[in-house]
């Protein structure tokens, strides 16, 4: 299994606006409800639209378009090609539950990572227990490979250790060797290719014989 930016225990995550709205993700939960929004950021014909026609190259907006993005995934502007705008949004974001979300304002509040709180009594239904259980990764036995980096505002070094000693299986840190690297860069990064894409392939390939 290969993880690139492995996003499980939130104790120390750094990212201000996930720490702004963690403690209130219930009151969100309930007003996104109300609203009948099961879905944050589905794909959507305006986004690319904005892509290509205010954050393209030569537009003035397309700075604005680089901080927002900032803002939300990482900074890193030596990383980032603003050019490939109208390409990046005419594919993403391509949507999350809002209870994903929610659940992540869980993890980040309780330090932990464990299933989603339904609240007292469906907890006692589903799981059998008056709180979330937490996921019992020593029972993941096949080897992970965990791609992370020293600038990933969502993956810090505290909680990428607690995941690499729970792990029940052969376990490996990769360090990606570009001091900045972020969030996003795992997947839009310029050098994405030689400092992730090219290692995780050659670890598949180790495989292929045994």
């Amino acid at each position: 299994m290969q993880a690139l930016a492995p996003v499980a225990y939130l104790a120390h995550n750094k990212h201000s606006l996930f720490l702004a709205l963690a403690p209130h993700r219930k009151v969100l939960e309930v007003i996104l409800g109300e609203l009948g929004l099961k879905e944050i950021f589905p794909r959507s014909p305006i986004i690319t639209w904005a892509g290509a026609k205010l954050c393209s190259d030569g537009v003035e907006f397309q700075p604005l378009c680089s901080a927002l993005l900032f803002s939300l995934v990482g900074f890193n502007p030596s990383q980032h090609n603003a050019t490939m705008f109208p390409v990046k949004l005419a594919h993403a974001p391509a949507g999350c539950s809002a209870r994903q979300l929610v659940h992540f304002g869980q993890n980040i509040v309780e330090k932990t990572f464990q299933r989603y709180d339904h609240g007292f009594i469906r907890n006692l239904l589903e799981y059998g227990t008056e709180t979330p259980p937490n996921y019992n990764l020593s029972q993941l036995k096949a080897p992970v490979y965990l791609h992370y980096s020293q600038q990933d505002p969502f993956v810090q070094l505290e909680d990428l250790e607690r995941l690499y000693r729970e792990l029940g299986g052969p376990v490996t840190k990769v360090l990606v060797p570009e001091p900045t690297f972020s969030h996003i860069d795992f997947m839009w990064g310029i050098n994405a290719k030689n400092a992730v894409f090219d290692k995780a392939i050659d670890i598949m390939k180790s495989y292929d014989n045994k």
